[in-house]
C-alpha cells in the first residue's frame, strides 16, 4: 500500500467531522437567533435581570452550546471545546440568576459565538482546530468574574435540567416523566443529502426522459409502420394476433413510462429547492449589528421566507445579497436625528422581501431612506469620464442610476469598516449575471431604494 493510500478510519474520520459541520452550523444559527431574541428582550427590561420570560431561550441556547460541546469533545476538537465550554458556563449561570443577561453581556456572546463560528469554518476550510479562541475565553471570563460566577464543572443534573425546562413549558402539574417526555417527541422528517448526489440523481433523471423520449419515438413509429397491414394481422388472430397485442401492450408501457419518467424528474427537482428563509434570516444578525455600531434604528422586515429556491442559488446568493443589505443599513438608512429632521419616524426600515412569480424567482431589497442622489451620481461619472457634459444634460434619472453598476464607482461621503470603500455593485451585478439573473435598481430621493433581483427557476 503506498504512503498516500487513505484508509478506511480515515474516511470514517471525515465522515464523523463532515457531520459536525452540519449540526455545529444548525447549532450556530439557532444561537444566533436565540441572541437576537434576548438583545431585544433585555432592551425591555429596566432592571436588567433575567426573568421569567426568557428562561426558555437561556435554557436553549444552554443546550444549544453543550451538544456542541459534547460533539467536539468527541471528536477531539479540543479548542472549540473550550471556548463551547466556556459559553456554555454562561447559560449556566445565567438559568441560577447568578448572571444578568443585559445588552453589554449579550453583546459578549455575539462575539463569542462569532468567535465559534470563525472556528468551525476553519475546521471544514482547512481541516484543522488551530485557531486561537484566547480573547472570546477571556472576555467571557471577565464576563463571569464580574457576576461573581465562578467557572464549574456542570453535573449530568445540570444538563438534565436544562433539557427538561426547555422541553417542559406546560404547568407544573403536567407529567415530567421520561416517558412523558418521549411521547412528545417529533419524528425524524428530514435528512441531509449531498447536493453532488442530487445533481447525479437529476442526470439519470434527465436521462431516463430521454430514453422514454426515444422509446415514445420508437413506439410510434412501430405503429405507423404496422398501420397499413393491421386488417390483415387480424384476419389472422392465431399467428398474428399476439404479435399485434404486444405492439399495443408496449405503446402503453411507453405512456405509463412517460408518466413516470416526469413524476421521477420534477421531484428530484424540488428536492433541490430549500426554503430562502434560511439564506435571509442571517441578516437578522448582520442588520442588529450594523445598527448598533452606527447608533442607528432599524428595523428589519421579512417577507416571503418560504419561497423556494435551488440550493445552489441559495449558497451563490448569500455573497451579493450581504453587500446589498450592508450598504442599504449602512448608507442608505439614515440616523435617528436625520430622520425627525426629514419629517421621517426615528427608525428605518429594510424590507427583504422574496416571492415566486410565472418560472422567476424575484427579490427586492427596499429601504425607505435617503435614496439615491441622482446629482453625487452624476458628478461622479463626470469627474470619472464615464459620460461627456453634453450627454449628461440629456439623461434621465433612471438612466443616471446605471453609473452605480461601474467598477470602482462610490458616492459614499466617507468610508466605513461596512462599506464604502468603492468597490462591489459591479461584482454584485457580475455575480447575480452568472446566476442567468439580473438585477435593477429604482430610487426616490428621500423616500428610499429598491433592488430587484429576478433569477431563473
Amino acid at each position: 500500500m503506498s504512503a498516500d493510500a487513505t484508509s478506511p478510519g480515515d474516511d470514517v474520520q471525515d465522515d464523523l467531522v463532515s457531520d459536525f459541520l452540519d449540526e455545529a452550523s444548525q447549532l450556530l444559527d439557532r444561537l444566533n437567533e436565540d441572541l437576537l431574541s434576548l438583545d431585544a428582550l433585555a432592551g425591555t427590561q429596566d432592571d436588567c435581570q433575567p426573568g421569567r420570560r426568557d428562561d426558555r431561550l437561556v435554557n436553549q441556547m444552554f443546550r444549544s452550546a453543550h451538544s456542541i460541546k459534547g460533539l467536539s469533545a468527541m471528536l477531539g476538537l479540543s479548542n472549540i471545546q473550550r471556548l463551547t465550554h466556556e459559553i456554555e458556563n454562561v447559560f449556566a449561570a445565567a438559568r441560577k440568576q447568578e448572571l444578568a443577561l443585559d445588552r453589554d453581556a449579550v453583546q459578549v456572546m455575539f462575539e463569542a459565538v462569532d468567535q465559534l463560528s470563525a472556528m468551525v469554518h476553519l475546521l471544514g476550510a482547512e481541516g484543522h482546530d488551530n485557531h486561537d479562541a484566547s480573547s472570546a475565553v477571556g472576555a467571557i471570563g471577565w464576563l463571569l468574574n464580574q457576576a461573581g460566577s465562578a467557572r464549574e464543572t456542570l453535573t449530568q443534573a445540570d444538563v438534565e435540567q436544562a433539557w427538561a425546562a426547555t422541553i417542559n413549558t406546560r404547568p407544573a402539574n403536567k407529567q415530567t416523566t421520561t416517558a412523558a417526555l418521549l411521547s412528545n417527541a417529533r419524528p425524524i422528517k428530514t435528512v441531509r443529502v449531498d447536493i453532488e448526489r442530487l445533481d447525479q440523481l437529476m442526470r439519470l433523471a434527465e436521462e431516463l426522459v430521454s430514453t422514454k423520449v426515444r422509446l415514445t419515438q420508437l413506439g410510434d413509429g412501430l405503429t405507423a409502420a404496422l398501420g397499413a397491414q393491421v386488417e390483415d394481422l387480424q384476419r389472422e388472430p392465431v399467428r398474428d394476433g399476439a404479435f399485434l397485442t404486444g405492439v399495443n401492450d408496449l405503446c402503453e408501457a411507453v405512456g405509463q413510462l412517460d408518466g413516470i419518467s416526469e413524476a421521477i424528474q420534477a421531484c428530484v427537482r424540488k428536492t433541490r429547492m430549500a426554503p430562502i428563509g434560511s439564506l435571509l434570516g442571517r441578516f437578522q444578525r448582520v442588520v442588529r449589528d450594523i445598527a448598533r455600531d452606527s447608533n442607528k434604528e432599524i428595523n428589519l422586515v421579512i417577507r416571503g421566507e418560504q419561497t423556494e429556491i435551488d440550493k445552489r442559488l441559495l449558497d451563490e446568493l448569500a455573497a451579493p445579497l450581504i453587500h446589498m443589505v450592508q450598504n442599504a443599513a449602512d448608507h442608505g438608512l439614515e440616523t435617528p436625528a436625520a430622520r425627525i429632521a426629514a419629517g421621517k419616524q426615528a427608525h428605518g426600515t429594510l424590507i427583504l422581501d422574496a416571492s415566486q412569480q410565472e418560472n422567476c424567482i424575484i427579490l427586492q431589497i427596499c429601504d425607505d431612506g435617503k435614496g439615491l442622489d441622482h446629482e453625487r451620481i452624476l458628478s461622479k461619472a463626470l469627474e470619472k469620464k464615464l459620460v461627456t457634459l453634453t450627454a449628461a444634460k440629456q439623461l434621465t434619472p433612471p438612466q443616471i442610476l446605471q453609473f452605480i453598476w461601474e467598477p470602482d464607482f462610490s458616492t459614499a461621503e466617507q468610508v466605513t469598516k461596512i462599506s464604502g470603500r468603492g468597490m462591489g455593485m459591479d461584482i454584485v451585478r457580475a455575480q447575480i449575471e452568472q446566476l442567468g439573473g439580473t438585477v435593477e435598481v429604482a430610487s426616490t430621493p428621500g423616500q428610499g431604494t429598491t433592488f430587484t433581483i429576478k433569477l431563473p427557476t
